[in-house]
């Protein structure tokens, strides 16, 4: 499972070459606070129909679904704040994995793993989310993330730090995971 795009690519030359590597891009308008994805819930989109969708409206940006269907998900780091967890969660540094720069953090792609799925659609608090995908009650905004180069509310474009190889998620991961999510959910 690999991305092959870069940086100096539009969303609309992202959107089809991920469609072309076998993923199902979507195109996401993040014009004020309203994200609208088009096409997350269709089939996977065609060639021409993402085409049509660009031509018609060339501002839009990029995503791609994640999930057990998709075989990703996404780790959204929110800033500094979430250094200790991530060290947690990956003690040697994250694998190299694909990644991209949003606003606020980092983003690395990973292999969708079925231990996964017993904890919804994903896994959070206010500084790091494992979005993984698994469809369920007000799942909508988080079956699908952002992509290079598609900006949030007139801001900078993510930016990849790094394609190629998307990676299974190390086994000690699972465990480490488990110990964070009863911290998470531990009444105060």
């Amino acid at each position: 499972m690999k991305i092959d795009v870069s940086n100096d690519m539009t969303a609309e030359e992202t959107a089809l070459a991920l469609l072309a590597q076998g993923f199902h891009p979507v195109a996401i308008d993040y014009s004020g606070k309203n994200r609208l994805a088009q096409g997350f819930r269709l089939p996977r989109p065609t060639e021409e129909w993402l085409r049509d969708v660009y031509r018609l409206n060339p501002v839009l940006g990029v995503g791609i679904q994640i999930g057990p269907e998709a075989g990703l998900v996404d780790i959204d780091v929110d800033g500094p704040a979430a250094a200790p967890w991530l060290h947690r969660l990956f003690p040697d540094g994250v694998p190299p994995t694909v990644a991209f720069q949003s606003r606020r953090g980092e983003h690395y792609l990973f292999r969708f793993d079925d231990r996964l799925a017993r904890y919804g659609f994903r896994v959070h608090n206010h500084e790091l989310e494992i979005r993984i995908g698994v469809t369920g009650p007000d799942s909508a905004n988080v079956t699908h993330t952002a992509l290079p180069p598609t900006r949030i509310m007139g801001g900078e474009p993510r930016r990849w730090l790094r394609t190629g190889e998307i990676l299974p998620l190390p086994e000690e991961f699972f465990d480490r995971l488990e110990a964070i999510v009863a911290e998470w959910t531990r009444p105060s």
